[in-house]
């Protein structure tokens, strides 16, 4: 009767293995251990993904952010994040390195990012988007560090399930490394970035700003047609805020010929930023690689066209309607 006992309550609880150390739980046939690790490697592979597919946004977030000082940096160092995370998900499904290598390196990761994200969050009340899914997903500071901090129990759990897991080759983790880095530099290479301008525009600039037509309201404008200005802004840019912020003030007295905004950003986020600019122009949201084919290292930007033809261009967060005094007076 005891003997009989002990054995169901062994049955009942867990598994042992040969060495006495006890087996990861099961769920649908499958170790937890396991799944969970699965779990892990699916979050890291969806942000490296979503970030892929707005690597504009996110370049662009980090010079914002003041984290590099120009596009060009900026840009190497996403696609740098984003193959070190896709090669840490991938890495999350084979078991070489995984407590070794694979698990220090994501809980490093995390751990860094999390501190810089309680530093938006309590101290700069930063409250938009911090592009840790690129732009699928639109998460808080706040938020992305209550997920960290939930990757990081995740973490640890398999730091304690995995002492049984064997090292393995060294050439499985440097294969997923090359091929993560490949994916990303071959898959998606960096686009020219032209941070001067030009302020004579060829003849072939008229098209590029025709395709700005249908603005707010149902308003159809012609850019291509007499003098105007198109202002490139990204509606969670604070500088862009202080610049259309002057721009109204400078269209009250009418000392602006008609003014266009092209905006970065979502629709529905729009009328919070015309509110805080106190601003009434007629503008557009465009996807992020057409907004940032005319923009330098970061928005805001105004270009004074003629006849569709850039004559000049500002990339500054003010602006003194005497500049364009050149090209153009009220007078």
């Amino acid at each position: 009767m005891k003997r009989g006992l002990v054995k169901h309550t062994s049955q009942a609880t867990h598994v042992r293995t040969r060495a006495g150390r006890p087996r990861s739980r099961m769920l649908f046939g499958l170790p937890l251990s396991a799944l969970a690790a699965w779990l892990l490697g699916f979050v890291f592979i969806v942000s490296a993904v979503a970030k892929l597919y707005s690597l504009g946004s996110v370049e662009l977030y980090v010079v914002q952010q003041n984290l590099l000082p120009t596009r060009v940096m900026a840009a190497y160092a996403v696609r740098l994040l984003v193959a070190a995370e896709l090669c840490l998900g991938l890495a999350c499904f084979q078991r070489a390195w995984f407590r070794h290598l694979t698990l220090p390196a994501i809980f490093g990761l995390l751990a860094f990012f999390s501190i810089y994200l309680a530093y938006l969050a309590f101290w700069r009340k930063d409250t938009g988007s911090c592009h840790c899914f690129g732009e699928l997903i639109r998460m808080s500071p706040l938020e992305s560090l209550f997920k960290n901090l939930a990757l990081v129990g995740l973490v640890l759990y398999l730091f304690r399930k995995t002492r049984g897991w064997p090292v393995g080759s060294w050439r499985v983790p440097a294969g997923l490394a090359a091929a993560s880095l490949l994916t990303v530099f071959l898959g998606f290479p960096l686009r020219q970035i032209d941070v001067h301008g030009s302020a004579e525009a060829p003849s072939a600039e008229k098209s590029r700003f025709a395709q700005f037509r249908g603005f707010s309201d149902g308003q159809a404008a012609d850019l291509t047609k007499g003098t105007c200005l198109a202002v490139f802004v990204s509606l969670d840019c604070d500088h862009c805020r202080a610049l259309v912020t002057s721009l109204a003030e400078a269209a009250g007295e009418r000392a602006l010929p008609s003014t266009y905004l092209i905006c970065l950003g979502e629709t529905e986020d729009a009328p919070a930023f015309f509110k805080d600019t106190e601003a009434d122009f007629p503008y557009l949201c465009v996807e992020p690689e057409t907004f940032f084919a005319f923009i330098g290292e970061r928005p805001p930007r105004i270009y004074l066209l003629q006849n569709g033809q850039a004559r000049a261009f500002w990339d500054n967060e003010t602006f003194d309607p005497q500049q364009l005094r050149p090209w153009w007076s009220r007078d």
